[in-house]
């Protein structure tokens, strides 16, 4: 009899511990869930800018170290672009203008500006209706439309030449117009000077010049001379003439990438060392000599 009354009361506590068990077990079942569940995702940065070309060393950081970039590949803002010893890459903004960094330079790409860390770039800025894109070296802001210009953050400052079109540059102690074939340049903390500038090495291979051939069938940009350092001063250089030229081009997007292979005949047997390549822009590249006969470009 007492056994059966047992029974009875255990019978009655049942819906009770069905129900705390039922309620431990969602609790569970939610918790599972909640741990298990991904996180929504999040917006990503808007491209900024697209990475049209990149030769030799180029890496691209987006916070969260750097990593190798080929031609191609869009850029957010924020991102930064770093080019090693002897590297090119070419950066198309979407305003439309471009820039080519040199060897040895460092870029950051923001909504609407680009900060110069170190080294160089050329700015080709097309005419625009729309507020230009602010270019920061330190504490110097350039503004152009309509132009072609080259832009160096060094130790001691910032230099600027202008090959086409205008240039706006502002620091903290002063405001200059840079015309073309000026050169500014702005030592940290002081106020920016501009003069005209006889020739600039063109270290971009003749972007400077881009205007020289318009409308003439056949122009090239200059002529390539040898000059003999161990020649008696006032010795005129000496005209080069090319022997063998092979032309390598690769188009990707209305981007030609183009490697020039050129051997010339040497004049006359000389200790010379060095080339100057004339172009009609009052610019000049230099190159050295490499080998018997055979030249490259710095």
């Amino acid at each position: 009899m007492n056994e059966t009354k047992g029974w009875r009361g255990m019978a009655a506590h049942w819906p009770r511990v069905l129900l705390i068990a039922g309620a431990l077990a969602l609790s569970a079942t939610v918790i599972f869930v909640a741990t298990q569940k991904e996180s929504s995702p999040s917006r990503s940065a808007p491209l900024q800018a697209r990475l049209e070309l990149a030769a030799g060393d180029v890496k691209v950081s987006f916070g969260a170290g750097e990593q190798s970039h080929v031609s191609g590949a869009g850029l957010a803002a924020g991102a930064i672009v770093t080019t090693g010893h002897g590297a090119r890459a070419l950066v198309r903004m979407p305003d439309g203008s471009t820039i080519f960094l040199r060897g040895d330079s460092k870029v950051k790409l923001d909504q609407d500006s680009i900060e110069l860390q170190n080294g160089e770039y050329w700015l080709d800025a097309p005419p625009t209706d729309r507020r230009a894109i602010v270019h920061r070296s330190g504490d110097v802001e350039i503004t152009a439309a309509e132009a072609g210009l080259s832009i160096q953050k060094n130790a001691k400052g910032t230099v600027i030449y202008v090959a086409r079109g205008n240039a706006t540059l502002s620091a903290k102690a002063g405001r200059v117009e840079v015309k073309a074939g000026e050169q500014a340049t702005v030592a940290t903390g002081q106020s920016p000077s501009v003069a005209p500038l006889a020739f600039w090495d063109d270290w971009t291979g003749g972007m400077a010049d881009f205007e020289s051939g318009r409308g003439i069938p056949g122009a090239g940009t200059g002529s390539i001379y040898g000059v003999d350092e161990g020649a008696a001063a006032g010795t005129s250089a000496q005209r080069l003439e090319i022997s063998r030229q092979s032309v390598h081009a690769v188009v990707r997007d209305g981007i030609s990438e183009t490697e020039v292979d050129q051997t010339f005949f040497q004049p006359r047997r000389t200790r010379g060392r060095g080339l100057v390549l004339v172009h009609r822009a009052r610019t000049r590249q230099r190159y050295g000599l490499c080998g018997r006969d055979r030249w490259r470009a710095d």
